[in-house]
């Protein structure tokens, strides 16, 4: 029997489960302190990767928006040189066209007149011709 002053007496059975129930009750505590550390640092792990993979994801998706957006500037680069170089080649056609056309109008003029025949109007097939390419030019302005 122990004796606790005015608290008391305590036997060696109630010291020896006091002591007992003390030395659990301080193991739990540790173990649940070390159990919730351990998952607060593999919430704290888990998070991390998520945050990596995340950036990782985000840079990749800006890289390939540059990629895109540099595609599509080339390609309406292209398109556009494209139509320049089809319109010019358009516009030297055109030109050629009126230079083979005025140079045939030019010469027919310049050809003194054959023994012509007539149609039933009284004019010549070749005369209306010639009067065709002339209105041809008239009409934009190249005479």
């Amino acid at each position: 029997v122990v004796r606790l002053g005015g608290l008391g007496e305590v036997t060696n059975s109630e010291v020896v489960f006091l002591g007992v129930t003390a030395g659990v009750v301080g193991a739990y505590t540790a173990s649940y302190s070390y159990y919730v550390s351990s998952m607060e640092e593999a919430e704290r792990q888990a998070r991390e990767k998520k945050e990596a993979v995340a950036a990782k994801k985000k840079a990749k998706a800006d890289a390939d928006k540059k990629a895109k957006a540099k595609k599509d500037a080339e390609e309406k680069e292209a398109k556009a040189a494209a139509e320049a170089k089809e319109k010019e080649e358009k516009g030297q056609a055109i030109e050629d066209a009126l230079g083979r056309a005025a140079a045939l109008a030019k010469e027919a003029d310049e050809k003194p007149p054959a023994k012509e025949e007539t149609d039933e109007d009284g004019k010549s097939g070749r005369r209306r011709k010639r009067d065709a390419f002339k209105s041809l030019f008239k009409r934009y302005g190249n005479q």
